[in-house]
C-alpha cells in the first residue's frame, strides 16, 4: 500500500500544480456541479483533491468490494 499511497501523493502534486497554471479548469472541476466554493478555500487544491478522489473510487478494490 506504501507505495500506491506515492502514486497518490505524486498525482496529487501533480494536479496541483496543474491546476494552479490553469485556474479556469480548476474553478470548473472544483464548482460543476457542487456549487460555489467555501471562501478561503484554494480552488486548484480543492480540484487536485477531487482527482484524486476519483482515482480513488475507481479503484478495483472500491468497486468490487463495495
Amino acid at each position: 500500500h506504501a507505495n500506491q499511497t506515492k502514486h497518490l501523493v505524486a498525482l496529487f502534486q501533480s494536479e496541483w500544480k496543474h491546476y494552479q497554471e490553469h485556474p479556469q479548469a480548476a474553478q470548473k472541476l472544483a464548482v460543476d456541479p457542487l456549487g460555489p466554493l467555501p471562501k478561503n478555500m484554494d480552488t486548484a487544491e480543492l480540484a487536485a483533491w477531487t482527482v484524486v478522489a476519483n482515482v480513488l473510487l475507481n479503484l478495483d478494490g472500491v468497486l468490487t468490494k463495495g
